[in-house]
């Protein structure tokens, strides 16, 4: 199953705030997550939240993304195998046109 959120997205490449600046900027604008990686701060919210959430860091940050989403309960690692395989399928769901959006809780083995 899938839960609607909210889902805010931040390079990190040349930005000088480290994650416990961060997280006091995403919770104190209403936030309910902040995920870390290497390359981009991932903070997620509430829908109805969303707009309150998405103006306020913009007003310190760039966003790379800003987007209500669904984002899975749960993940299915996908084998080495079924990479490309899977990958072609959500493709072909992707370039039809009575498709609006596409949604997996595949989790990709990393590069």
């Amino acid at each position: 199953m899938f839960d609607r959120k909210g889902y805010i997205a931040i390079e990190r490449e040349d930005l000088d705030v480290d994650e416990d600046q961060m997280f006091e900027d995403v919770i104190g604008a209403g936030a309910e997550d902040l995920q870390t990686s290497e390359e981009v701060f991932e903070i997620y919210t509430d829908p109805k939240d969303f707009p309150d959430v998405r103006d306020e860091l913009q007003k310190k940050y760039d966003l790379a993304s800003a987007e209500l989403t669904m984002v899975p309960q749960n993940t299915v690692p996908v084998p080495a195998d079924k990479v490309e395989q899977l990958q072609r399928l959500i493709d072909k769901l992707e370039d039809e046109d009575d498709v609006s959006e596409v949604y997996t809780s595949a989790e990709f083995p990393e590069d």
